[in-house]
């Protein structure tokens, strides 16, 4: 089972398509209060669609959708390789 903050992302890339490039995502606290997270999780799932390159995070100045769609599923395949690696290492 994935954990928590994956599902999130799954919808958060969901998210970023709706929202388009260029767009703003809704800010953290908003989005924890949607999903009825922590802000913690929203973190850990944006920081999975940063390494992907779907998003940039301005600080203060909110996040935005960053790439071009058609990139996301070779950088998400990337990731998700990334990741079992880091998983496999930890076992």
């Amino acid at each position: 089972m994935p954990a928590e903050y994956e599902r999130i992302a799954t919808e958060l890339r969901a998210l970023a398509t709706e929202v388009g490039v260029g767009g703003e995502m809704p800010h953290r606290v908003e989005l924890a209060a949607r999903f009825g997270v922590s802000r913690s999780t929203i973190n850990q799932a944006m920081s999975l669609l940063r390494e992907e390159g779907r998003v940039v995070s301005r600080g203060r100045g909110g996040t935005v959708v960053a790439s071009d769609p058609i990139d996301w599923r070779a950088r998400a395949l990337a990731a998700e390789a990334r990741l079992a690696a880091v998983r496999d290492a930890l076992r």
